[in-house]
């Protein structure tokens, strides 16, 4: 097996997304997205976290509710996006022809 067709799998692709949002497009070579994707992700379970056990001027139950959709909204469209932009697939969804999640 070749070097593509080991790093092309789609599956181990949208595994690792699922486990680590952003990992998947790492592992799929972009770079960029995975590491933009990670820190969104991060910043948003650091937000819920303030929300839920920080001090007390930040505790908000709507908050971190508020939040956690906004995260499930970012990380199952990287573990689509992850399975769709292997090499050897087409565009995936988080790509620049999808404008509602550019909106979103």
């Amino acid at each position: 097996m070749d070097a593509v067709n080991a790093r092309g799998r789609p599956y181990v692709a949208g595994g690792l997304s699922l486990l680590v949002p952003g990992l998947g497009q790492w592992y799929n070579g972009e770079r960029a997205k995975g590491l933009a994707i990670l820190c969104i992700d991060v910043g948003i379970a650091i937000g819920v976290g303030l929300a839920t056990v920080g001090p007390a001027g930040f505790r908000s139950w709507i908050g971190a509710v508020l939040l956690a959709v906004v995260y499930v909204c970012v990380w199952l469209p990287s573990v689509v996006a992850a399975v769709h932009c292997a090499p050897g697939r087409g565009p995936g969804l988080l790509s620049g022809d999808r404008a509602w999640y550019v909106i979103f």
